[in-house]
């Protein structure tokens, strides 16, 4: 199913499992949490004949390494800021999803002349997971006091085998439309069921106030930017999330119709055709 031959690197004394096709001008691609490179398989088969495109997975993630620190915005900045200079990349476009495009915008930030466009999909909001305040004090408490994650340690395997968390993922990563024989669904569902990434989840969890918007988006982008947002998005609203993003980012909102948070695979084509039309080195 996946077309590319897979190779790795070792950043920050982890293996990183990643893939470099194609040839021209450089598009690398940050998944989501609890995703894999493979999110951008479509893109990846198109973009290959006219670019040179290269797509990982994050520690801990994928058959990556797992790394003992937490998947904070600053861990995953490095991991890339590490990965673009041993890969000597450059001029490059920057794709993002949700957490992979909250690491994007922070990335661009410190490293603005390394980046020619910014690609978003379905920003990470942080701790504005978190509807009420109740959740969003609770994720604060976890980021802050470490000894609180002893105490959840034991209901991880209880929350694996006996509660809805054994059946939300991976669907919740898809649109209304989920078809379980997918080889993606097939994929994260394998990925998931793994304890070690289901502790890796809960670490996500732990580290959401790192994502919080005015921890590091202090100022307008400094490169070009595009923002995209799966319209049946069941993990972060397009009407509350995306135009949110929008505002603060002063960008142009664009949905992507029957796509979830991984529209960029269930909308392959629609998705494809949106990048052409903003990318900006033809």
């Amino acid at each position: 199913m996946w077309q590319f031959s897979e190779q790795s690197i070792v950043i920050n004394g982890l293996k990183i499992n990643y893939i470099d096709e194609g040839a021209g001008n450089v598009i690398l691609f940050l998944h989501n949490s609890g995703g894999l490179w493979q999110i951008w398989h479509k893109q990846l088969l198109h973009f290959s004949k006219t670019h040179r495109v290269i797509a990982f997975s994050w520690p801990s993630n994928g058959i990556s390494d797992e790394a003992e620190e937490d998947s904070t915005l600053g861990f995953f900045t490095s991991i890339l800021h590490q990965f673009i200079g041993a890969l000597e990349l450059d001029n490059i476009l920057l794709f993002g999803n949700c957490i992979g495009a909250s690491v994007a915008i922070n990335y661009s930030y410190q490293q603005p002349e390394k980046i020619k466009q910014l690609f978003l999909f379905n920003v990470c909001p942080g701790n504005r997971l978190a509807r009420k305040w109740v959740g969003r004090a609770f994720l604060h408490l976890f980021e802050q006091q470490k000894w609180t994650r002893k105490i959840a340690n034991p209901f991880i395997h209880f929350l694996r085998d006996n509660t809805i968390w054994n059946n939300i993922f991976p669907a919740i990563l898809f649109g209304n439309s989920v078809d379980k024989n997918d080889p993606l669904y097939i994929a994260l569902d394998e990925n998931l069921r793994q304890l070690k990434h289901l502790k890796d989840r809960f670490k996500d969890l732990y580290s959401l106030n790192s994502y919080n918007l005015e921890r590091y988006i202090h100022a307008p982008l400094q490169v070009p930017a595009s923002l995209f947002w799966g319209l049946e998005n069941k993990v972060t609203s397009l009407t509350k999330d995306g135009r949110f993003f929008a505002t603060k980012l002063q960008l142009e909102l664009i949905p992507i119709e029957g796509g979830g948070h991984l529209c960029m695979f269930e909308q392959g084509e629609q998705v494809n055709q949106l990048i052409q039309e903003f990318i900006k080195d033809k």
